[in-house]
């Protein structure tokens, strides 16, 4: 549960990141709940199992349950994976930028010929 925790926070922290207000894993009182995105930007304990969600305006927009260990997993894979295909994606375009560098020739004439080297 603590490497769950840790991992959740960071995730959190790094979703936090690049977010625009967008649900996350938020521990209420040692449980965790979805919240952060508009419709929950606001939050109040109804009882151990659930809260109630707000806009940050105060206006009521439901109420969301705790997550259960394989939500929690199954969050922590999908942030993973989103992860994994950013690092994937930036070495493609890593790649391609080598593919399309324009190498410089440099050229002079020697009594042998014509000498070039690309730098």
């Amino acid at each position: 549960m603590k490497k769950i925790i840790l991992v959740l926070l960071s995730a959190g922290i790094l979703s936090g990141c690049a977010s625009n207000n967008v649900a996350s894993p938020h521990n209420v009182n040692g449980k965790f709940y979805m919240a952060g995105d508009n419709a929950c930007q606001r939050y109040r304990v109804i009882n151990s199992e659930t809260i109630e969600c707000a806009t940050k305006d105060g206006v009521s927009t439901g109420y969301r349950k705790a997550m259960t260990d394989q939500e929690i997993q199954m969050w922590q894979f999908n942030v993973n994976q989103q992860r994994l295909q950013m690092q994937e994606l930036t070495r493609q375009l890593e790649q391609m930028n080598q593919q399309n560098r324009i190498d410089r020739v440099n050229c002079y004439q020697t009594f042998g010929g014509m000498n070039c080297y690309r730098y």
